[in-house]
This record gives C-alpha cells, structure tokens and sequence, in this order.
C-alpha cells in the first residue's frame, strides 16, 4: 500500500455499474471507501477528481471523507446519461 501522505493528486472515473461491473457491491460503498483511502494517501494540499452518477451526493461524499470541495459540475454525456464531476482539495 501507499504511505500515507505520499500522494499529489488523484484523479479517476470509478465503475458505476452501468456498462462496467461492480462485482456486486454498491456505488456509494465503493466511492466511500475510495475517498476514505484517498484522503489517507494524498497529501495536504493536495487534490482529488472524481466522476460519478450526477447529484449533490458526490459532494457530500467527498465533504464527509475530510476533503473541501471547491467544485462541482455536471456533464451531459449522452441519452440520459449526466455525470457528476467533483474537484475537492485535502486542507
């Protein structure tokens, strides 16, 4: 495993379930431990991306992981496909 802190930034679209499997288990419990790994790894100051299924959800996934969120938008991809886009910051 990464040492703690070692890490500048991350940035990643995670399987949602959709068209890649999740072997089962539950979106917000993989970005949930993602996130919790994550904010051990990067160090202060630094950032993460994440993309996943649109909603205010992903922010506050990332806010209760112990990142700040400084930004977040939503992407049409197509059909009724919209993915959500969050930019957060280790402080």
């Amino acid at each position: 495993p990464l040492a703690s802190n070692s890490v500048d930034s991350i940035a990643t679209d995670p399987p949602y379930g959709r068209s890649s499997s999740t072997k089962g288990r539950d979106l917000e419990e993989l970005l949930w431990g993602f996130l919790g790994e994550a904010y051990r790894v990067i160090r202060k100051g630094g950032g993460i991306s994440f993309a996943g299924p649109a909603g205010e959800w992903l922010v506050n996934l990332a806010l209760e992981s112990g990142f700040r969120v400084w930004w977040y938008g939503e992407m049409h991809v197509h059909g009724g496909l919209v993915r959500g886009v969050v930019a957060a910051r280790k402080v």
